[in-house]
């Protein structure tokens, strides 16, 4: 049964218009300032997200194979190939991993606060989940989308607000920390300007990246809210998740 979320409040609606218009500056928090390491940070984000993720799969009567994030700290073979820890973060659906470098994390997403790192990890968690459900090609239901690719990255923004939501219901998170998401999403989430329009490697700008978390926020409920999920009939060979900047070097 579908349960009635509360509207969205004023505030933080006025705060992704403003974002979106330019009129807000995002002022990054400190670094001195976190309180947990940054692998502790990933490990433990890491832990409740599948945790998460493996509940709903479980309520939904379906299989989940558990994913694991790993933390490059130096150049790293994947199944994806070989990445570097300056090379961002990304899902390599060949071994069902989560990468995240700890240069990427620690230079363009740690300052905005822990909560940022967070929505990295479960926006990859989210191809996870898309590659757990057969998700092959972009999904319907995702507007403003110009190219499949640009869909899966949306609908996996869409999957991470689920996922916040829920964590701030355990209190796991605030909702004053979930603004650091909305921070990053907007300040380094959007497409590079070089990117051309329609490219398969587009995440879409920081204002489409931000109504989608909130859609998964505010409306998403484990697989319901964030577009159609279902399989089409052909394989995909080729790699999830790359994030804007890393794709863009």
């Amino acid at each position: 049964m579908r349960r009635h979320l509360a509207p969205t409040p004023v505030w933080l609606l006025a705060l992704v218009v403003a974002l979106a218009a330019g009129l807000v500056g995002v002022v990054p928090h400190p670094a001195a300032a976190q309180q947990d390491s940054l692998p502790a940070l990933v490990r433990s984000t890491a832990s409740d997200v599948d945790a998460y993720w493996r509940a709903q799969f479980a309520a939904a009567g379906l299989p989940y194979q558990p994913s694991k994030a790993v933390l490059m700290q130096q150049v790293t073979a994947t199944g994806c190939g070989h990445a570097a820890p300056s090379a961002g973060a990304f899902y390599c659906d060949t071994d069902q991993t989560i990468y995240v470098g700890d240069s990427f994390l620690a230079a363009q997403i740690w300052p905005f606060g822990d909560a940022a790192v967070v929505q990295v990890i479960a926006h990859e968690w989210g191809h996870h989940v898309q590659q757990q459900l057969g998700l092959v090609q972009g999904p319907a239901g995702i507007a403003g989308a110009t190219s499949a690719g640009e869909a899966i990255e949306l609908q996996a923004d869409c999957l991470s607000g689920t996922y916040m939501r829920d964590a701030v219901r355990r209190h796991r998170l605030t909702p004053t920390e979930v603004d650091q998401a909305i921070s990053v999403l907007m300040d380094v989430g959007g497409d590079p300007a070089s990117l051309p329009p329609g490219s398969e490697r587009a995440h879409g700008s920081g204002p489409d990246r931000v109504r989608l978390f909130l859609q998964g926020y505010y409306v998403g409920q484990s697989f319901a809210g964030c577009g159609t999920l279902a399989p089409p009939s052909q394989p995909k060979n080729a790699p999830l998740g790359w994030s804007p900047v890393a794709s863009s070097q």
